[in-house]
């Protein structure tokens, strides 16, 4: 415990380091271009609007490849033999009023929202984890356990929750 102690006041003297990223990381999926604000946008307003299936199948299983006016062409991301376009355009013709486009496509689309969501999840453990606080905390403890917290009930719904794979 003192060598940790003294360690953590070394740490904490030094002035933090400019980015946790290596430098030639690969942009975080949130980062990249395309249309995944404007799909993440349509899948919370289905969600709002009652249609929790729906919005489900957009968040889970569909890789978009072309968002625009009215239409959408994706990838399905799971194996199932089922087409989720037909439920989708019901759904999207129901919120909008518009008759939509529904398209689905063999190309390579945006990686779906839970897909990012998972991949942002494990950015933030491994920064945390190459944090030298941290490291030092598991030199000096070697048998402790980076315990995964839940955030609070003000911090995220149930539908965030279910984006980011964990379940009541």
């Amino acid at each position: 415990p003192g060598k940790l102690a003294r360690r953590i006041e070394q740490i904490a003297s030094q002035p933090p380091a400019a980015s946790t990223a290596p430098a030639n990381a690969a942009p975080a999926p949130s980062a990249q271009a395309g249309p995944a604000p404007e799909w993440a946008q349509l899948v919370e307003q289905m969600d709002r609007a009652g249609h929790m299936h729906v919005a489900e199948m957009m968040r889970s299983r569909m890789r978009v490849i072309e968002l625009g006016a009215q239409r959408l062409v994706f990838a399905q991301a799971d194996n199932f033999p089922d087409d989720p376009g037909p439920d989708v355009k019901e759904a999207l013709f129901k919120l909008t009023g518009q008759r939509w486009q529904v398209e689905r496509s063999q190309g390579e689309g945006q990686p779906t929202l839970r897909e990012q969501a998972q991949a942002a999840a494990k950015a933030e453990r491994e920064a945390t984890l190459s944090d030298p606080l941290v490291k030092a905390t598991f030199e000096a403890f070697p048998d402790a356990e980076l315990i995964e917290t839940q955030p609070s009930s003000e911090e995220a719904s149930p539908r965030s929750s279910a984006a980011n794979g964990t379940w009541n």
